[in-house]
Order: structure tokens, then C-alpha cells, then sequence
């Protein structure tokens, strides 16, 4: 059987995949089993937060650091991600956001049109607009110009290469690809049902799964049987925000503090909760649905997002009344009109209001797990066999930053945060530790 020898490979062409073929200087190959990259970032929000970065200062935020960032982070998911990796993250978050702008090429802003629950300053960052469909274009794009990388759609690697001691490279079909390093990028598994019975309750194993259904779990199957820990199984986010029935996301930006009515005309809450806290509440609700309303006002300053999706594909219906509201949504009119009149006087909004329908019976599982020696500290600690490294938005091998045990402790839009951040450090280590060649970490361009 022929082989390939590189010094890095990698599987997976989510954010962090990319970003780990990127920061290495040399060949490397990027194994994608999907027909296009980034399937899963293209689902999620496309921002990260960062702190004391460029883009706060020029956003005239001149308060925000890691120290407060952290102190954001722990309560909000009650100190359940791994302290090590939390302040690993958070102090890598400005010089990632600056590496990614100045080295990747990549046009990113921090957002100051919403401060999200948990956080204290504005400190999100991404695409101006289109987000994260631009942000995964301009990754795709920095791929697709290096030269020294060979990405590969719709390939399926096999398993991991193992001599008995280290992890040696990737089992393809024919050849097999032998590597200095093996970066994993592989995800979650809320594509495979046994797996998502076997590890979470059944309510949440039988709801919609909002991601890319090339996830599987066959990383976290292969790292299993190579002896590697595992944890956190039973973790995940839930999005109380997705459109019924055919599941476009809507950005929690136009949720918070809007009014959310189940199908009996009721209001919720005021929403000041994150999405996954929030889609239990909606769950709960006759039909496992509810609807969301706001002004033109909120609608007209949303259009800049992905939201303009769900207006394309007819899911808003703008309305002058409440009975004509109370028609393609089949709300009980009287029952709306009262409730639209209390959050009216609360908020002190106009009355014409647009309504999209919601449902949370879409989830996008982050199951979180650890590659974690017992004997060595982490961020550096590697499992029993030293050419493993593993990373991942939802199922990397070290907990994400923003990530506790359940669907209460998910701080808002720290997944690509451990993606992006995991990536990058992953292929520094192995560039440090690992890789035997003259392959150096790339520095910034001047």
C-alpha cells in the first residue's frame, strides 16, 4: 500500500481545522469528508469574543481585559470549565483576533449592537456583515490560496495510524497519510442517534439537531480506543431561536429583551437569558414552539445579520394589527391583543410589530470532553500517545472555555473562542513539541 508523508494533517474543516492548517508554515493536508468546509461554523454565529484587542479600542472600548473577561466568564457557566484552559483562551483571545486579521487576511470587527448575557463589555468579534457566512468564506479562501495546503472535500479518513506507542498519521483508503503531527477537528456527534441516546436524555437525543450531519463521532471513537479520557459527554447548547419548520437560524441578538409568545398568546419572558438556557422554556410550551415579535425599528437594524435569511424565506410577517397577526400565526386574538398591549406599555415600542416564528426544538450539541494526561498539566497535557492532538468547537478534547455541564452554563459565543483558540494553539505545540521537520509557525506579515 502507497503513503503520503507530511508534517501535519488535519481532519476537519470547521474554523478550527482551517485555523490549524493556516498557522503552520509548511505542507500540511486538510481532510474534509463533507462536499463543502466549515459546515458547522456556517451554522453558528461566525463571532468570537476577545479582550483589549484593536478593534475594541477603535470601537472607543479602552476598559475591557482577560482579567475581566474571565471574571465574565466563570460565574456565567458556575466555574465548570477548566480554569487552565479558561485563562489560556481569554489571554490568547486579542493576539488570535489580531493574527487572524493581519496574517489570514480575514475583516473583523467587535459588535456593539448588543452586550450578550455574562459579559460586561462589548468584547464580540466578526464580520461587519453576513456573518458567518463571510467568515467562513474568508477562511476558505486564505485555504484555498496557500499554496502549502492540501485541502480535500469529500474525503473520509478511516481511523488513526498507531504503532503501539504514538499516533503516526490518518488510515485512508488508499494511501494512508503519515504525519509529524495529527491535529483532530472532528466536532461533535449529534449526527449519530446511538451515540446521542447513549450520552443525553432522551428528550434531547430526540430533538431537531442543528448541525452538520457529517458529524458522527468518529474522532471521539477513534481517541477512545486509543486509550484517551473522556468526559463531559452529556453536555450541550440548545438555540432557542430557530425558524419552524425548516430551521434557519435567527441571531439572539433580535431575541434579547423582545417579547417571545407561546401559541396561547402568552409572553414568556423578557428574554435575558442565553439561547440555550432559553430553549428549554420554549420546549416547554404547547407545540414546543413560540413567536417572537418586535417593531420595524428592531427589524430594520437586524437586516445587517443572517437574519435576512428568514425574511427572504418568508418566515417574518410584518402586520399593521393585531388580528392581522392573530391570522397566519392562529394566536388567539384576544389573548394576543392583551398581551401585545402589556409589552407594548413596558417597552414603550409602537404597536405595529413584526413576528417570526420560533422553535428551540433545534439544538447544537456541545459535548466537550478532555485529552488530559492526569500526571501533566494542561493546556500542554497530551494523552498516552504523543502524536494525538485533539481540538474541536463541540467536541474537543479539551473543555471549551465558555462550556460548563449543562445547558445553563453555555456563555454566549465562546465555542469558536475554543475553536479557533484550540487550533491555533494545538499546531504551536506541535510545532514546539512535535514536528520533527523545518516546519515553524507562521509569523504576522509586516
Amino acid at each position: 500500500m502507497t503513503r503520503v508523508d507530511v508534517p501535519l494533517v488535519v481532519v476537519g474543516t470547521g474554523a478550527d481545522g482551517m485555523i490549524a492548517a493556516l498557522a503552520a508554515c509548511g505542507i500540511s493536508v486538510l481532510l474534509e469528508k463533507a462536499a463543502q468546509p466549515a459546515d458547522n461554523t456556517r451554522r453558528s454565529t461566525g463571532q468570537t469574543p476577545a479582550a483589549a484587542t484593536y478593534s475594541q479600542r477603535a470601537a472607543d472600548i479602552l476598559d475591557d481585559s482577560t482579567e475581566l473577561m474571565g471574571k465574565d466568564i466563570l460565574p456565567k457557566n458556575h466555574r465548570q470549565s477548566d480554569p487552565i484552559i479558561t485563562r489560556l483562551l481569554r489571554e490568547r483571545s486579542a493576539p488570535l483576533v489580531g493574527w487572524w486579521v493581519d496574517e489570514i487576511g480575514c475583516k473583523l470587527i467587535c459588535h456593539t449592537d448588543v452586550l450578550y448575557p455574562g459579559m460586561s463589555r462589548f468584547r464580540v468579534h466578526g464580520s461587519p456583515t453576513d456573518y458567518p457566512l463571510e467568515l467562513a468564506r474568508q477562511l476558505d479562501r486564505a485555504v484555498r490560496v496557500e499554496p502549502q495546503i492540501a485541502p480535500r472535500l469529500n474525503t473520509v479518513a478511516q481511523g488513526l495510524l498507531f504503532d503501539g506507542e504514538r499516533v503516526q498519521g490518518i488510515q485512508m483508503d488508499d494511501p494512508d497519510i503519515y504525519a509529524d503531527a495529527v491535529v483532530l477537528a472532528v466536532d461533535n456527534f449529534g449526527g449519530n442517534p446511538r451515540l446521542m441516546h447513549q450520552y443525553l436524555a432522551h428528550n434531547v437525543a430526540e430533538a431537531l439537531y442543528f448541525g452538520a450531519p457529517e458529524n458522527t463521532g468518529k474522532g471521539i471513537l477513534w481517541g477512545i480506543q486509543r486509550g484517551v479520557a473522556v468526559e463531559h459527554l452529556n453536555v450541550y447548547q440548545g438555540h432557542a431561536s430557530v425558524t419552524a419548520p425548516d430551521s434557519l437560524l435567527v441571531t439572539w441578538a433580535l431575541v434579547i429583551k423582545r417579547a417571545i409568545i407561546n401559541n396561547r398568546g402568552e409572553c414568556l419572558s423578557w428574554v435575558v437569558t442565553g439561547y440555550s438556557e432559553f430553549a428549554n422554556q420554549v420546549l416547554a410550551q404547547p407545540g414546543g414552539e413560540a413567536w417572537e415579535t418586535f417593531n420595524q425599528e428592531i427589524n430594520d437594524a437586524s437586516r445587517s445579520t443572517r437574519f435576512k435569511k428568514g425574511i427572504k424565506a418568508g418566515k417574518v410577517y410584518r402586520v399593521e394589527s393585531i388580528e392581522a397577526l392573530a391570522m397566519p400565526t392562529r394566536l388567539p386574538t384576544a389573548r394576543l391583543a392583551e398581551t401585545v398591549e402589556t409589552v407594548n406599555r413596558v417597552a414603550r415600542v409602537r404597536r405595529t410589530i413584526d413576528s417570526a416564528e420560533l422553535t428551540s426544538a433545534a439544538v447544537r450539541w456541545r459535548l466537550p470532553s478532555t485529552d488530559q494526561n492526569p500526571r501533566r498539566p494542561l493546556p500542554y497535557a497530551r494523552g498516552p500517545h504523543s502524536g494525538h492532538k485533539n481540538l474541536g468547537d463541540v467536541c474537543n478534547f479539551w473543555p471549551p472555555c465558555g462550556s460548563g455541564r449543562g445547558r445553563h452554563d453555555c456563555a454566549s459565543r465562546n465555542g469558536l473562542l475554543a475553536a479557533a483558540g484550540l487550533g491555533w494553539i494545538a499546531v504551536n505545540v506541535a510545532a514546539k513539541k512535535e514536528i520533527n521537520r523545518s516546519t515553524i509557525l507562521r509569523t504576522p506579515r509586516r
